[in-house]
């Protein structure tokens, strides 16, 4: 099964793309969505849509800002709000010509992040003991904590200028490259914040001292309230920096319940029947 961020993949195309015409921006995202998930140029291609899930953010906002104001405010990577009108308007007739002319199955849910439906999506899957392999689609790092070994195993395909060409992030790249286990991946966000989201995290605190803390002392809920399992003194910067974190635990907390895609902080009831897409 493939799960496509498709506001992700949209966002890639739209801002890569010279000429931001309908026709040109539809063409550029199948032709993306297709050859990252293996069906561009098959013959059987319409068929194996059947395994690809094109997942959308609520268009009516969504619990992230109602439980923090600030989220993600500021972000605007438009250079004039003509240009951001007609963003909206060609996303719009995408989504309208998928679904009329293509056997692309497509998924949003008023009040969650795409983010949160394939979390979702991956829990069931999970709940049904299902043996497969997912993959997530998208250059999204949050994503990362939801890698696994186990079935299913989750992976993640990043995409970009030579996205036929980007192999999938598995497990243990991930844990080669951070050091961490991906469940993991969320506590360290909430300690270093995430600048495109507006989640400003502790400051002194980047990637490098999130990841040594989270290797030295363990998931947030094992020291975050108990500042007297760090060296009281500060005998390095990382000691330091962790009670700086406990001090601010509050703070931290609400990053974590942004960030944490591995369990659910919405407080709304999810179902996929309230799938605007039916």
């Amino acid at each position: 099964m493939y799960l496509v961020d498709g506001n992700n993949i949209y966002h890639t195309v739209w801002h890569s793309s010279p000429v931001k015409t309908f026709t040109n921006i539809n063409k550029v995202f199948m032709r993306m969505v297709m050859t990252v998930c293996r069906c561009y140029g098959d013959s059987a291609s319409l068929g194996r849509m059947s395994g690809i899930r094109l997942v959308w953010d609520s268009s009516f906002g969504n619990w992230r800002q109602r439980a923090y104001t600030e989220y993600k405010a500021g972000r605007n990577p438009f250079q004039t709000e003509q240009e951001f009108e007609q963003f909206k308007e060609i996303r719009l007739q995408l989504k309208q010509h998928i679904q009329e002319k293509i056997p692309l199955k497509q998924i949003s849910i008023n009040s969650f992040e795409a983010d949160d439906v394939i979390a979702a999506i991956i829990r069931k899957q999970k709940e049904k003991g299902k043996q497969s392999v997912i993959v997530i689609v998208s250059n999204d790092k949050d994503f990362y904590q939801l890698i696994n070994k186990s079935k299913p195993v989750i992976m993640i395909k990043r995409i970009g200028r030579a996205y036929e060409n980007k192999r999938k992030f598995s497990y243990k790249d991930f844990v080669d490259k951070y050091g961490i286990e991906p469940h993991q991946w969320s506590h360290a966000r909430s300690l270093m914040g995430d600048s495109s989201d507006n989640i400003p995290g502790i400051m002194g605190i980047g990637e490098v001292y999130a990841l040594e803390l989270i290797k030295r002392y363990g998931n947030l809920g094992q020291w975050i309230d108990k500042p007297s399992l760090l060296k009281q003194g500060g005998s390095d910067r990382i000691d330091k920096l962790g009670i700086k974190a406990c001090i601010d635990r509050k703070g931290v907390r609400k990053w974590y319940e942004l960030i944490d895609l591995v369990n659910d902080h919405s407080g709304i009831k999810f179902s996929m029947t309230n799938n605007i897409y039916k």
